[in-house]
């Protein structure tokens, strides 16, 4: 057959490698006014996060890391710290090569999490191995893995102490999701511990969906961290179900007690009071018609040095 009466075959486009020091970039500068620093985090494990060619998967993409860090370290203000946060390699010397790659990169800080790649948390954490990697490095390295409670940071100084390696920090994750007061050496009781969680949620405009579930997890504890059987004077089990109706930032104030006043200052969202019981039948915004027909509107004041 003839050249003329071949048919044409066509092959779909050769898939494009993702170009992910870019998209770090612009991730990093949507936030960066925002925040102290950038973390890059190469130590998840979960598959949604593998499969996308993130967390855990860089460990075995070094070159990608290294353009990663360089990428963002030279876009970056300079006060902005650049920090990385890895798993242990199969070998002590990957890590250590890894952390070299990081730290010449232009990370400022490293944290290792001392479990490897396909190690779940229930498998206890390999705290022997930070004397083996802490000195790789000249920056700052921090240690991660069952770190719940103020007793077993102190049982991993006393390790260090023991192996006269000198980590810089440690860096705690579960832990501080389950109580909070586990940075303080003089925490408060639960429930204030609890209420002041809240009033911070409120003044952050956080939504009430991310709330109720942080709630969730501080109510339930975790491994280490044991939590009272009853708060405000409600047994945990009735007072789990209360939160779990909630369906505002007003109605969690409301069950915490941690609504100071009707209108918080810093409640600046029309979702805050959705749903949300008032204590008259009075809507504060309603315009008045007639002195007899209608009720009297509630006028809010704003705090001196605020706008209205």
């Amino acid at each position: 057959m003839s050249p003329q009466g071949r048919k044409s075959r066509s092959f779909p486009p050769a898939p494009q490698r993702p170009r992910r020091a870019p998209l770090a970039v612009e991730a990093a500068r949507l936030v960066c006014q925002d925040v102290s620093g950038i973390d890059v985090n190469m130590g998840c494990p979960k598959s949604f996060s593998v499969k996308g060619g993130m967390g855990a998967a860089l460990l075995d993409k070094p070159e990608v890391v290294a353009e990663i860090l360089t990428s963002l370290r030279r876009a970056l203000p300079s006060e902005k710290s650049l920090t990385c946060k890895i798993r242990m390699l199969p070998s002590t010397d990957k890590t250590r090569d890894f952390m070299r790659i990081c730290e010449k990169s232009g990370a400022e800080a490293i944290t290792v999490h001392l479990r490897l790649r396909d190690e779940r948390p229930a498998e206890p954490a390999h705290w022997d191995e930070m004397a083996r990697v802490w000195d790789a490095v000249k920056v700052p390295v921090l240690a991660n893995g069952d770190f719940f409670n103020r007793r077993q940071i102190d049982e991993f100084w006393k390790h260090c102490s023991e192996k006269e390696c000198q980590v810089s920090g440690v860096m705690i994750a579960r832990g501080a999701l389950w109580n909070p007061s586990i940075f303080s050496r003089d925490p408060p009781n639960f429930d204030d511990m609890v209420k002041s969680y809240v009033r911070s949620a409120v003044a952050t405009n956080s939504t009430y969906q991310n709330t109720k579930w942080v709630l969730s997890q501080m109510l339930a504890g975790g491994t280490g961290v044991t939590v009272p059987t009853s708060f405000n004077g409600i047994s945990m089990k009735v007072f789990n179900r209360e939160l779990s109706a909630t369906k505002s930032m007003a109605q969690i104030c409301t069950a915490f007690g941690a609504l100071d006043e009707m209108y918080p200052t810093r409640a600046h969202t029309t979702v805050f009071y959705k749903d949300f019981a008032f204590e008259d039948t009075k809507r504060p915004l309603e315009t008045e018609v007639s002195e007899e027909s209608a009720p009297k509107s509630r006028k809010i004041e704003p705090e001196s040095g605020e706008s209205a």
